[in-house]
């Protein structure tokens, strides 16, 4: 396990790729980690490297580390990637044609939407374990988790609710933190993606009703 000292600086990538050949190598590098990651769940799997990343891309260990200084790096670019589609969603959804959707008809788009930017099922349990593992991790986690619930607050709002903003925060947060959960328990239970979603939706909707029907600020 890495130091707890690991800074988000330390974190990021050393340089970005400027050249298409040196893209091409980037991307050979996170595909690897992708793989390995997965793999990672098993039992009998090796523990990463970035030896074991630069073996698997067919690349030297020296040319990765142009780009990452650390393993605890790349996975932090892959975890960025699924974190930036998911705001990338709520981007895409803070808009005019979007907001102008009735409203269980937007958040149903939007709850679909953000489930199909996590990635494949098995690679986001896999990223769950790794982010564990690396705690410094934890802290990205957690602010990528504020700003999307800042996000989801003032979608709450567009649609009526007169919970006040705070509220309506802690609410997207909890909601955040069931789907969280959600993937914990599939970890765990092994039940299949459809019925785990299911109920994750089923509970999210019951919140939501809550969130507008209750005229209650505090």
């Amino acid at each position: 396990m890495v130091s707890k000292q690991t800074t988000p600086k330390a974190l990021k990538p050393r340089k970005r790729p400027s050249q298409n050949r040196s893209k091409a190598m980037v991307d050979r590098v996170l595909d690897a980690a992708r793989e390995l990651v997965q793999e990672s769940t098993r039992a009998d799997a090796p523990r990463l490297t970035t030896n074991l990343v630069a073996q698997r891309a067919g690349i030297s260990v020296g040319s990765l580390y142009q780009y990452f200084p650390n393993i605890e790096s790349v996975i932090h670019e892959l975890y960025q990637q699924i974190m930036d589609r998911v705001i990338q969603v709520l981007d895409d959804y803070d808009s005019s044609c979007y907001l102008a959707l009735p409203r269980e008809e937007f958040f149903s788009q939007l709850n679909n939407a953000i489930l199909g930017a996590e990635a494949d099922p098995e690679l986001t349990i896999a990223m769950h374990q790794a982010v564990k593992t690396y705690p410094s991790l934890q802290q990205i986690e957690q602010n990528h988790s504020e700003r999307v619930a800042e996000r989801m607050a003032r979608f709450f709002a567009h649609y009526g609710s007169r919970w006040d903003h705070d509220k309506l925060k802690r609410l997207a947060l909890y909601i955040y933190y069931i789907n969280h959960g959600t993937w914990v328990f599939r970890e765990h239970v092994m039940t299949s993606h459809e019925e785990a979603t299911e109920w994750e939706l089923g509970v999210i909707g019951h919140l939501l009703e809550q969130c507008f029907i209750n005229d209650t600020g505090n």
